[in-house]
């Protein structure tokens, strides 16, 4: 939903300012394509966990308010 949307976009930015800080810092290895697209998988594979997580909060949330 939203919140997922709005987790991906404030992830997007912070890593943004990760990578724009490592440009500022030339004495760190540049990291390479594949390290990049690893660490992208890593960030979406939290964000469909923490999704899944959120909508089961969200349906016990409605059964106990039905209760």
């Amino acid at each position: 939903g939203k919140d997922a949307k709005e987790l991906a976009k404030s992830l997007t930015e912070k890593l943004k300012e990760k990578t724009q800080k490592k440009k500022a810092e030339p004495k760190e290895h540049k990291k390479s394509a594949k390290e990049i697209s690893a660490e992208l998988h890593e960030t979406e594979d939290v964000q469909k966990k923490e999704s899944k997580k959120q909508a089961k909060v969200t349906k016990a949330q409605e059964m106990s308010m039905r209760k």
